[in-house]
């Protein structure tokens, strides 16, 4: 059967899902989903070619072939190629055909608007992508809170430790966050990673690396799983307040 030209796309839920990003951003993705529809799944040099901007790239997940595509258009072609099928066999059958004609209303919302199975599928999903048909905007798995929602307490976090003042309104910010909890790292995992780099350098000339660019990057793992280094001596003394200690 030829390709169909065409999915569903819900225009109003759309703009939900991109709600974290600009103009050029949302060009970029739009013009990645008009490809994986035409040509399947895509090689990472076909998405950089596009784009290299990390919150587009987090949209697309890895199949085992090592190629990309967002699991939210795979469905929805899955859909129309599904229904477009179901159609096709019922004209074959011609003592039915009136009568599948007839219904065809009917059936068209059966296979095609069943939101309310996508909308299960976004929420049990880690990893959905948020494309088409979406309702809500991006979840973390631990509490079900809002990316936005996240993003504040990471930030709020790192502010409070690190004593900065980093906005959760960055959109530079938000898709470092999202390109991580799309890896399937929670908000506590931001809040260990803030925390044992917040005493590793502060203070120090590693001090001006307490950022959101650094900390929630691709080295975001690794800060993660770092061993906790021993509290020296000279550590103990730098934070220990004398006077307090001594009764003073």
């Amino acid at each position: 059967m030829a390709k169909n030209p065409a999915v569903n796309f819900y225009t109003s839920d759309f703009l939900t899902g991109v709600s974290f990003m600009n103009n050029e951003q949302v060009g970029a993705y739009i013009k990645l989903l008009c490809y994986q529809h035409q040509f399947g799944h895509l090689s990472e040099q076909q998405l950089k070619t596009v784009t290299q901007d990390e919150l587009v790239l987090s949209k697309f997940k890895k199949d085992d072939n090592n190629l990309y595509f967002n699991e939210r258009m795979e469905i929805e072609i899955k859909k129309k190629q599904n229904y477009s099928e179901s159609r096709a066999k019922n004209r074959l059958k011609k003592e039915t055909y009136e009568k599948d004609m007839n219904n065809i209303c009917e059936t068209y919302e059966q296979h095609m608007e069943n939101r309310n199975i996508n909308i299960n599928i976004n929420k049990n999903n880690l990893e959905n992508n948020r494309v088409i048909g979406e309702e809500e905007t991006f979840k973390v798995a631990s509490d079900g809170s809002l990316l936005s929602e996240t993003t504040k307490k990471v930030i709020d976090k790192l502010n409070e430790l690190a004593e900065t003042s980093f906005r959760s309104s960055s959109k530079t910010t938000q898709a470092k966050i999202q390109a991580r909890l799309n890896e399937g790292y929670t908000l506590d995992d931001f809040i260990v990673v803030i925390e044992k780099k917040v005493r590793d350098w502060k203070n120090t000339e590693m001090a001006k690396y307490l950022r959101p660019e650094t900390l929630f990057g691709n080295k975001f793992e690794g800060y993660l799983n770092e061993r906790p280094k021993p509290i020296t001596t000279k550590e103990i003394a730098k934070n220990m307040n004398f006077e307090e200690f001594f009764g003073g």
